[in-house]
């Protein structure tokens, strides 16, 4: 009884606590990330690093692979960073869970809207304003909320612990 690999559902109230925890290292990702443009940190990397996030910002990519380019993204901007620390601190497998659980409960509108936040957050960084970058990013993360809040009781299924 009870063998094998289980994934546990997060609660609705887990789920919110999650998208409140990454608002802020979203923002300050983002926010390190325009830093490092404007001082031209990373030298040649870094031109390969904003050479890629420009598909990010031109929304040149395909949105079937959604959840790939959606990791690629954060990967970009943490690695433009330059920051040790950052990939240790975001949450990315609970995030994936998280959107695994509720995306047959998205919208098309919805994965349209993250297509459009992106854009607004690569140019931010990309334009070297940390400010805007970190406005655009905390945008996004608040969209998300709202959506998840908006989501009916089943994407958020009971289990037994």
């Amino acid at each position: 009884m009870h063998r094998g690999a289980c994934v546990r559902t997060l609660s609705r109230a887990e789920a919110v606590d999650l998208m409140v925890a990454i608002e802020g290292i979203d923002m300050l990702t983002s926010q390190l990330a325009a830093k490092a443009v404007k001082n031209r940190d990373g030298g040649r990397e870094l031109v390969a690093l904003e050479r890629a996030l420009r598909r990010y910002r031109d929304r040149a990519y395909d949105l079937a692979g959604m959840p790939q380019q959606r990791q690629q993204f954060y990967d970009f901007l943490i690695a433009i960073t330059g920051n040790s620390q950052l990939p240790s601190l975001f949450p990315t497998m609970r995030i994936h869970l998280l959107r695994l659980q509720t995306q047959s409960y998205r919208s098309s509108d919805g994965r349209s809207s993250d297509v459009d936040d992106f854009a607004a957050i690569a140019r931010a960084v990309l334009a070297g304003d940390p400010a805007a970058a970190e406005k655009a990013s905390a945008a996004h993360d608040r969209r998300v909320l709202k959506a998840l809040l908006e989501m009916p009781d089943e994407a958020f299924p009971r289990t037994e612990d």
